[in-house]
C-alpha cells in the first residue's frame, strides 16, 4: 500500500528537495505541502496523512506546541521530525515520534525513517483503537467563520451518528467561535473528539483573554453566551497555552445515548 505523506517545511528550496526525494520512493506519495503552521494544521485535518514530515521551526509556531497541534489535527499519522535543532528531550521525542532527523543527515537515512514510519501504521491510542473519532479545522478571524465553523462541526457529528446533539453542539460552537472572532480578534481552530462517554468541542485562539460568564441581566447582552455553554455542557474550561493563546473547551455527555459512537 502507498503511504500518504504531508511535507511541512518553511524553506522553499528544502521543501522542493523533500518532495523530489519522497516521490522517488516506491510506497510513498506526497499529499500536501505546508510552509506555515496554519497551512500544516489545515492540510493535516483535511488529508489525514499516514506520515507527517515536520519541521519544528515554522515562522508562526514552533517546538512542542506545533508538534502537539499537528498530532491532534491528524491523530492517525506517524510524525517524523525533520529539523536543524538538536532535541531538547530525547526521551520525549523517542516516545512520541516515529523519528527525529537532523537537517544535514544523509537522504537515504531520512527515506528509511519515513518508510519505517509508514510501515508502523497508526500510533497507539489513535482512532480505531480507542473507538474515538477526531476532526479539526482552522478558520480566519472574520465573522463569516462563525457559521462556517458551525457547519463543520454539525457535518462531523452527523457522520458520527450524534445528530441528537446537533442543537447543543451548534450553540456551543457558535459561542466559542464568536468569542474568538469578536473578543480575541484571532484566527481560531475548532477540534472535535467523540469517544467513550463524551463529545468534546475545543476552540483554540491566539489571545490570552478569557471569556467569563456574567450574572444574568435583562438589559445586558454580553456574557450570556458562556452561561449558555455552561448550561449545555457536562463540563467546560479554559486552558492557557503559554505564548500561544488558549483553548476553550466544552464536553457533552453521551452515556446511554443510542447514537453514541
Amino acid at each position: 500500500m502507498t503511504a500518504r505523506v504531508l511535507l511541512v517545511e518553511d524553506v522553499d528550496e528544502v521543501r522542493r528537495l523533500l518532495r523530489v526525494l519522497v516521490r522517488r520512493q516506491a510506497g510513498l506519495e506526497v499529499v500536501g505541502e505546508a510552509s506555515t503552521a496554519a497551512q500544516a494544521l489545515r492540510l493535516a485535518a483535511e488529508n489525514q496523512p499516514d506520515v507527517v514530515l515536520l519541521d519544528l521551526g515554522l515562522p508562526d509556531l514552533a517546538g512542542r506546541e506545533l508538534f502537539a497541534r499537528v498530532r491532534d489535527a491528524a491523530p492517525r499519522a506517524r510524525i517524523v521530525v525533520f529539523t536543524g535543532t538538536e532535541p531538547d528531550d530525547n526521551g520525549f521525542w523517542a516516545e512520541h515520534t516515529a523519528g527525529y532527523v537532523l537537517k544535514g543527515a544523509e537522504p537515504d537515512y531520512l527515506v528509511r525513517v519515513l518508510q519505517d514510519a509508514a510501515d508502523q501504521g497508526p500510533p497507539p491510542g489513535g482512532p480505531g483503537e480507542d473507538g474515538a473519532a477526531y476532526a479539526a479545522a482552522s478558520f480566519p478571524d472574520v465573522l463569516e467563520s462563525v457559521p462556517a465553523a458551525r457547519t463543520f462541526a454539525l457535518e462531523h457529528i452527523a457522520r458520527w451518528d450524534l445528530g441528537r446533539h446537533e442543537h447543543d453542539v451548534a450553540l456551543i460552537v457558535t459561542e466559542l467561535a464568536a468569542n474568538a472572532v469578536t473578543h480575541a480578534a484571532s484566527p481560531f481552530e475548532v477540534r472535535l473528539r467523540s469517544g467513550g462517554a463524551q463529545l468534546r468541542v475545543e476552540v483554540r485562539d491566539e489571545s490570552p483573554r478569557t471569556p467569563e460568564p456574567q450574572p444574568f441581566s435583562e438589559t445586558r447582552e454580553s456574557g450570556r453566551g458562556m452561561l449558555l455553554v455552561s448550561a449545555l455542557s457536562t463540563a467546560w474550561g479554559i486552558e492557557p497555552i503559554p505564548g500561544a493563546g488558549k483553548v476553550t473547551w466544552a464536553e457533552i455527555g453521551t452515556v446511554g445515548d443510542p447514537d453514541a459512537s
